[in-house]
């Protein structure tokens, strides 16, 4: 059983430590819009080693994630976390 907080950056696939294997096995999917993103996120890192390819994943993370701050729907909270997201994946491409 597993214990989640409800906040945006609690998930199930955001941030290091997944165990994105024994997550897709058991075909669990993200339990909000920001891990569902950080999810295929995860699958794309799973796909490739090359770093050209993981760089256009951060890439595409980082503009959803981008769009949803953006977005007038979004709570101040929400867009707190998509904030991070965004500034973490820029932060990625850049090393």
């Amino acid at each position: 059983m597993y214990c989640v907080l409800t906040s945006p950056l609690n998930g199930l696939f955001a941030g290091p430590g997944t165990k994105l294997k024994e997550r897709l096995a058991r075909s669990e999917r993200g339990i909000n819009r920001l891990d569902e993103l950080a999810r295929a996120h995860d699958i794309a890192y799973k796909n490739s080693n090359s770093l050209t390819d993981r760089h256009k994943a951060n890439e595409i993370l980082e503009n959803q994630a981008w769009e949803v701050f953006k977005s007038k729907n979004s709570g101040i909270k929400e867009k707190a976390a998509y904030w991070l997201v965004t500034t973490a994946m820029k932060a990625k491409r850049k090393k």
